[in-house]
Parts: C-alpha cells; sequence; structure tokens
C-alpha cells in the first residue's frame, strides 16, 4: 500500500504521542504493512536489508547468547526467550534445531529491518523478517541482563552486522534472490 501523506502525519502523530508502541498495533490501526510502518519510523531508527541475507543474519544470531524470538498475530504474541542454535539449509528450509527451533523458507523472506527504538519504555534493539508482502514473519530482540539493560556484547555484534550488510536503502518488499 502506498502510504499517503495524510496516513503518513497521523502514523507520526501516533509514534510521537505513543512513544514505544508495539509497531503491529500502528500496522492494524491504519491497515497497513509492517514495512510501510517501519518506512515511517525516522531513519535513525531502522536500517532494511534484502531478504536474500536471512542466513547469514541467522547463522550469526546464533552466536549471540540468549536472545528473544517473537511472532506477534492478531490473536496471539507467542515468545521463545533463549540462545538460537546454529541452523543449516536442507530441503529448502533453514533449519534450526533446540527448544527455539523451526524450518524457515528463506526464499520467502523479502526484507530484514535493523530497529533501534524505544519499547515499553525502554531502549530496544530488534530484527523484524518480513515476507513478499511486508508482513513481519517474526522478529528477534537482544537479550537483557537482570537489570532489564541490553547486553553489551549483543549490542556491539548487533551493531556489526548491521553495518556489514548492504542496506536496500527502503523498507517496501523486493522479490528475494533464491537461496543455493
Amino acid at each position: 500500500m502506498l502510504v499517503t501523506p495524510e496516513v503518513r502525519a497521523r502514523i507520526d502523530e501516533m509514534l510521537q504521542q505513543q512513544s514505544g508502541i508495539v509497531l503491529e498495533q500502528v500496522a492494524r490501526a491504519f491497515e497497513i504493512s509492517m514495512a510501510d510502518v517501519i518506512a515511517c519510523l525516522p531513519p535513525t531508527e531502522f536500517t532494511t536489508v534484502a531478504g536474500n541475507q536471512f542466513v547469514e543474519v541467522m547463522q550469526e544470531v546464533s552466536a549471540w547468547g540468549p536472545v528473544t524470538l517473537i511472532i506477534n498475530t492478531p490473536e496471539m504474541v507467542f515468545e521463545g526467550k533463549g540462545p538460537l542454535r546454529k541452523g543449516k539449509v536442507a530441503g529448502g528450509y533453514y533449519n534450526i534445531p533446540g527448544v527455539i527451533g523451526g524450518h524457515f523458507k528463506p526464499d520467502g523472506f523479502a526484507t530484514i529491518s535493523f530497529l533501534t527504538r524505544e519499547l515499553m519504555g525502554r531502549m530496544s534493539k530488534s530484527i523484524f523478517f518480513l515476507n513478499r508482502p511486508g508482513q513481519c514473519v517474526f522478529k528477534i530482540y537482544l537479550g537483557r541482563d537482570n537489570g532489564g539493560g541490553l547486553l553489551p556484547e549483543q549490542v556491539t555484534r548487533f551493531e556489526e552486522l548491521r553495518k556489514k550488510l548492504e542496506p536496500t536503502g527502503r523498507c517496501t518488499p523486493q522479490q528475494p534472490e533464491p537461496i543455493m
């Protein structure tokens, strides 16, 4: 969906009035995709890369220690906390073993957005994995220490990965390159 200047102004107002609002709430309120919502954030709050970097991102995150994987739908918010194990590509899927595991179609992700923003009163850093229609399939939040602060080593690794990957310069869905 093309976000009109009027809708953009209303989104900006919502984001300012409700600092730290969950982005899914914004998407639902305006009936737009998560990609459209992310594109409305200040440019300092996100970097978006092509989805064909999915395997590289997931393999890097597997070395970070405990994170929170979240799936947010209108019906539920699912959270899994702990380390993600390193996966491998087999049978067209990226397969992650372990308690927090699963089977992901790497070529189903159009973009990946690295976000740094306030969420529920605390600074957060997260990675949103978006499909071709621009919806968030799942997201990974950096882990926190006992005092609720972000884990410094993860922050460093997040920033290094974000800077290393080639940004798309946009957050609109695009066709990913197939995985070999």
